[in-house]
């Protein structure tokens, strides 16, 4: 016969342990693994915690660069590979971020594409690449005003880049959209 035995928490809810070895193991190893994610939680949430090792960041680079040399060779699984261990490795890579974008806009998926570029825009404001590609998304919904605002930003940033002419050129020869043929 297993006795229990009863003990309050910090909240003064009720808990028990049964006595029984494995009952008590089972018990403690749920409350360990609760003080592990609590404790890494805490971890995750320091100032600076976000910012990967300098290591890390430096493999998370040439990841990055190994995923565009992919996307050349149109080797697209392989890009997404090293374009995902590149965002595990630095999760605030946001050239990581919008090589994905990039790889998946080519794909044919301007809606996931579309989400890559924003979370790159997000981590980096200024990232050349989703501020282009996003633009010309923008361009392709007929939303007009948010790819002007991108380009504004873009020539502000680098009047010469590849992607601010690409938009400005996208701006100039698309008709404007009628108002029934926006998107919502």
């Amino acid at each position: 016969m297993s006795k229990k035995v009863s003990r309050l928490d910090e909240n003064q809810r009720g808990w028990s342990i049964a006595s029984s070895p494995q009952t008590g193991l089972f018990s403690m190893g749920k409350a360990f693994s609760h003080l592990f994610f609590c404790l890494l939680l805490v971890f995750a949430l320091q100032p600076g915690a976000a910012q990967a090792a300098p290591e890390l960041a430096q493999v998370s680079v040439k990841l990055t660069e190994k995923g565009l040399a992919e996307i050349g060779r149109k080797d697209f699984a392989k890009a997404q590979r090293y374009l995902e261990e590149a965002m595990v490795a630095n999760p605030a890579n946001a050239d990581a971020i919008a090589a994905l974008g990039h790889l998946h806009e080519i794909k044919g998926n301007t809606s996931l594409a579309r989400k890559y570029y924003a979370s790159a825009l997000t981590v980096d404001p200024v990232n050349i690449l989703a501020l282009g590609h996003l633009g010309l998304i923008e361009i392709g919904l007929g939303n007009r005003d948010a790819a002007a605002d991108r380009l504004r930003r873009l020539q502000t940033l680098c009047p010469t880049c590849g992607e601010t002419t690409a938009l400005q050129s996208a701006l100039s020869t698309s008709s404007p959209a009628t108002p029934s043929a926006r998107a919502p």
